[in-house]
């Protein structure tokens, strides 16, 4: 019914002009949306098993089954439950603060840094394994949250949407060294035809200065041997200069 009410109010909000929730959270920065999601779930996890272990004796004295099954659950369990719900709920507020107040004068992008971005991968890592083992322990025949109630779904819930995070996380870990190979394979291909191009024109540049002495080298051989038309008129000269001689 909830999920009904939710979805109902936002075909009326989208069909009436005005901002949808959808996106409204799709504004969120980065990882927001699911830090919120992990935050109420925890919240509630802890808020029911805090309820459990406090009035469990009472709200069971008409169920015996019930009753024995909750005596028999270890105080550890119950801690367990508690400090990793509390623990969930603070790591999560703490990582929604980050996300919404990141953006400023210097970061007007609301870019991560890389230490950030690790960070945020180990807390998300441990708060996987805590609820994997958790809800393990909790949801087992004769745990605390083995019943199905309320302690059963937030258990599950938490660790669902600690999981979707984790590997929200992955996908974008992922997308960043794929970016990063994209941009040293342009870096290279840029270097690459740099050299490439310097190469063929120091080529270009040796096979004009090659074309140049060839050329040079015509133009002296030629100066050096006289032509027909010289020859000629050297022979016609001397012959004019004998025959004046001898009629002298």
């Amino acid at each position: 019914c909830l999920w009904c009410s939710f979805w109902t109010l936002e075909r009326w909000c989208t069909a009436s002009g005005w901002s949808s929730f959808t996106s409204f959270v799709l504004s969120w920065p980065n990882r927001c949306p699911l830090w919120i999601v992990v935050e109420i779930m925890s919240l509630a996890d802890f808020l029911f098993a805090l309820d459990a272990v406090r009035n469990w004796s009472d709200g069971t004295k008409d169920t015996p089954y019930a009753n024995k099954m909750f005596s028999d659950v270890s105080n550890g369990e119950w801690q367990l439950l508690l400090w990793s719900s509390a623990g969930t709920f603070a790591i999560s507020l703490s990582w929604t603060l980050v996300e919404i107040f990141r953006e400023n004068k210097i970061n007007k992008n609301n870019k991560k840094s890389d230490v950030e971005t690790y960070v945020e991968g180990l807390s998300l890592l441990l708060l996987t394994l805590i609820w994997i083992i958790t809800v393990f322990l909790t949801t087992i025949p004769g745990g605390a949250a083995s019943l199905v109630g309320n302690l059963y779904f937030c258990g599950w819930g938490t660790l669902l949407s600690v999981v979707a995070a984790n590997l929200w996380w992955v996908r974008d870990w992922r997308e960043g060294i794929r970016k990063i190979l994209e941009t040293e394979r342009a870096d290279y291909d840029s270097i690459k035809r740099a050299i490439r191009s310097k190469a063929l024109r120091e080529r270009e540049r040796r096979i004009n200065a090659a074309r140049n002495e060839d050329q040079l080298g015509d133009l002296e051989s030629s100066d050096d041997v006289p032509d027909d038309t010289a020859i000629i008129r050297a022979r016609t000269l001397f012959s004019a200069d004998m025959g004046d001689s001898g009629a002298t």
